[in-house]
């Protein structure tokens, strides 16, 4: 839900051009929906190149989030996790391939409760 208005944003650059051959108006919702966007990211809109990309819009948003968990963590323990959680590659060892000879399986409860864990 927190990254829809990024995802319709990219959305409607990307089709800017074909919009704007169908009808000649400044679509409103658009505006409406950068104005979410802009109060969600804590910046402004993407420049005009970076538009079309659904990165573009999501990282602000998501960046904007996660300084806001830990301005709002109390305790060191808290902080912690969500760092360690939003480290980069934090999360690569769920792509490991599950081979049971070397011990590389998991049970599907520990995938269950990490999965859960990491949303």
């Amino acid at each position: 839900m927190m990254l829809a208005p990024s995802a319709f944003l990219a959305s409607a650059a990307s089709t800017l051009q074909l919009q704007q051959s169908i009808k000649d108006l400044t679509d409103q919702s658009v505006v409406s929906v950068e104005n979410i966007w802009t109060s969600l990211s804590g910046t402004s809109v993407p420049s005009s190149e970076a538009r079309h990309i659904q990165k573009a819009w999501d990282r602000p948003v998501a960046v904007n989030h996660i300084d806001q968990l830990l301005s709002r963590t109390s305790s060191e323990v808290d902080k912690t996790r969500l760092l360690a959680a939003t480290a980069t590659h934090s999360g690569d060892w769920l792509q490991a391939a599950p081979i049971a000879s070397v011990g590389l399986k998991l049970s599907d409860e520990a995938v269950r409760i990490s999965r859960r864990s990491s949303a």
